[in-house]
């Protein structure tokens, strides 16, 4: 099994942030509550209809792994354009996942390096030889709706940052995660 190292002590999430994640890693409420001395992390679940969220009220959106267990492109469409939706207009969304071509399996042991030398552990176990999540076909997606500042891919798992359509504002555009793979 190979391992992989996803450094994140410099990342920066900014303001309100929602965490659409289908597993609570506890990555995100970390990032934020590094940087920020009041946290805001809203947690959305694929299950709800995040009726008790508002609209256009938040500065960031992160989908943790959350892709590639979505099957169908509407699907992982939909939770991008319900992203679009929540964020306001200078939002930002976050995204890390596999890069997993249909007839590979992905069996990887993640180790995320945190704020304050915190690390948080966890594998990812996608046997389905049928089941597909190119990054190509997620930049497609993140086009409609997002302007792509950030993208890296290493060995099986990308990070993109995106920003909402529309927006004016010209931000740092320096890569804050790195990607490291370990066999």
């Amino acid at each position: 099994m190979k391992n992989s190292v996803i450094n994140l002590t410099y990342q920066v999430l900014k303001g309100n942030t929602l965490d659409v994640g289908i597993k609570n890693y506890g990555v995100v409420y970390n990032l934020s509550k590094h940087y920020w001395d009041e946290v805001a992390v809203d947690y959305a679940k694929r299950e709800s209809k995040a009726e008790s969220l508002t609209k256009e009220d938040y500065d960031s959106c992160v989908l943790f792994f959350t892709l590639y267990n979505l099957s169908g492109w509407r699907k992982k469409e939909r939770i991008i354009k319900e992203c679009f939706k929540y964020l306001n207009s200078n939002g930002y969304i976050y995204i890390w996942d596999i890069d997993k071509p249909m007839g590979r399996l992905f069996f990887r042991k993640i180790k995320v390096l945190l704020p304050y030398n915190k690390e948080v552990e966890f594998t990812i176990k996608e046997i389905n030889l049928f089941r597909k999540n190119p990054m190509n076909k997620i930049i497609n997606i993140i086009n409609k709706y997002f302007t792509i500042e950030e993208e890296a891919a290493n060995d099986g798992i990308i990070y993109i940052k995106a920003r909402k359509k529309g927006n004016l504002s010209d931000e740092n555009n320096t890569c804050s995660t790195e990607l490291t793979i370990h066999t």
